[in-house]
């Protein structure tokens, strides 16, 4: 059973620039090699944190 929230109203502002927005609350975050992820690895950590706390209920 999935539980779906209801989008209106929600905004989250991503400073990183690693998400790709498919919705207004969904995106996707595409790290292609280690490289890239040792790279981003700072602003993907702050950012999932971000999302965690703004999608918590």
């Amino acid at each position: 059973m999935t539980n779906v929230k209801d989008a209106a109203g929600f905004a989250f502002e991503d400073d990183s620039g690693l998400v790709e927005w498919l919705a207004k609350d969904r995106g996707v975050v595409t790290l292609p090699d280690a490289k890239t992820v040792k790279a981003k690895k700072a602003a993907l950590i702050k950012l999932v944190g971000r999302w965690m706390k703004a999608t918590a209920t």
